[in-house]
């Protein structure tokens, strides 16, 4: 465990849904209060919560005047698929990366797919399609311009202001292409790291191995496996306004767009890479040479690309996809992926120096042709300036 100093806290934020406050999960935008209120000045405020990790090394620094880390970057995190802020404080990896360059983590939930939305989900299955609308809602990113801790304000690297990273895993990763894409002409994300993601949301629920319960608990409300597809369908169009697809969708001028770095795993069971691609090629990503295979519509011979995909190949769990409509055995490749550390020693080469490196360039790196899941390579990373 590395050690760190997680700070919890609150902030006031503009507040555009019909209620607000932590008993109100079901809440929905309202429209009226949203386009009356003119600027995010004059609207209703309500209460975001947020976590912030300060490692040792920044804190070293801090209090003791040098001997630990000045501050390179802030990552602002985002969670999986019903988890929390507190997924932040279990990625023990990011931990690590933090305080060997100097990195502060914030997270926050992503009101509507956190775990406290639970409820409104089986609501929604089981007996009321129309609450999707109360799902759609994302988190905000936290702006800080001035940092202190323990009264001592922190210092940056070489005086200049730390570089902002969205960092986003799984559904963190999918609802983070089109937070990316949102917030790129607002110049508040200096770049993105998208980890085991994908789009459009239908896809990759219907594809996935954590479908088989949500697919029973739907036919609990519809009376055929067609009906849920039509419901699919359906929630795609409402859930399109937070989602890459709906954002992405061309034509549009990809110079807004920070520069992203999608990591994939061949044999995903849980976020299918056909949806990591399809979200490629709407970032207009190029895929790095050497890859394990050929990616339709992206650029293998790009040098510098602005974004790039890198897939890994887990030969055995690939294999082992089916080639039928039927639900996949689980593995652990969307685990493996954020474990791997030559893509672990690529998001610090992006995050430090915003260059993106070919991990691939080793056949033996990208293609895990002798070896499953269970036998991930670990090596421990510190790159310096």
């Amino acid at each position: 465990m590395i050690s760190q100093e997680a700070v919890y806290a609150e902030l006031k934020v503009p507040w555009y849904l019909n209620n607000h406050g932590d008993g109100y999960r079901s809440a929905k935008l309202n429209k009226k209060i949203f386009i009356s209120s003119g600027s995010s000045n004059n609207a209703a405020k309500g209460v975001a919560k947020f976590v912030v990790h300060v490692p040792c090394s920044i804190k070293v620094n801090a209090l003791e005047a040098g001997g630990g880390k000045e501050v390179r970057a802030i990552v602002d995190f985002g969670h999986g698929l019903f988890a929390s802020r507190e997924e932040s404080t279990e990625a023990t990896f990011l931990h690590q990366m933090a305080d060997d360059n100097g990195y502060l983590i914030i997270a926050m939930d992503w009101r509507g797919m956190s775990q406290y939305d639970m409820p409104i989900i089986l609501g929604m299955l089981i007996a009321d399609p129309l609450s999707i609308e109360s799902v759609r809602d994302a988190n905000g990113l936290l702006e800080m311009e001035s940092l202190k801790f323990e009264g001592n304000k922190v210092r940056f690297l070489n005086g200049q202001p730390p570089s902002t990273i969205f960092y986003g895993i799984s559904m963190g990763g999918i609802l983070g292409g089109g937070y990316t894409a949102l917030l790129g002409s607002t110049e508040l994300i200096d770049r993105s790291i998208l980890g085991v993601p994908g789009t459009p949301f239908s896809l990759i629920l219907s594809r996935s191995e954590d479908f088989i319960d949500y697919n029973q608990i739907m036919l609990m409300n519809f009376y055929h496996n067609r009906h849920v597809r039509i419901f699919l369908s359906i929630f795609q169009l409402a859930i399109d306004s937070v989602g890459a697809g709906g954002h992405l969708a061309g034509p549009i001028p990809t110079e807004n767009i920070p520069r992203a770095l999608i990591q994939a795993g061949l044999g995903d069971t849980q976020v299918t890479t056909i949806a990591a691609e399809i979200l490629a090629r709407s970032l207009g990503a190029s895929l790095l040479p050497n890859s394990p295979r050929d990616v339709f519509g992206l650029d293998s011979n790009a040098t510098d690309p602005k974004s790039a995909l890198t897939e890994l190949l887990y030969q055995r769990e690939a294999n082992a996809l089916p080639e039928t409509n039927e639900f996949p055995n689980p593995n652990s490749v969307h685990y493996c992926v954020r474990n791997d550390w030559a893509l672990r020693n690529q998001i610090i080469q992006f995050i430090n120096f915003d260059k993106i490196t070919n991990p691939c360039a080793d056949d033996n790196v990208c293609a895990k042709v002798r070896r499953g899941v269970g036998d991930v390579l670990m090596m421990p990373i510190e790159v310096r300036s």
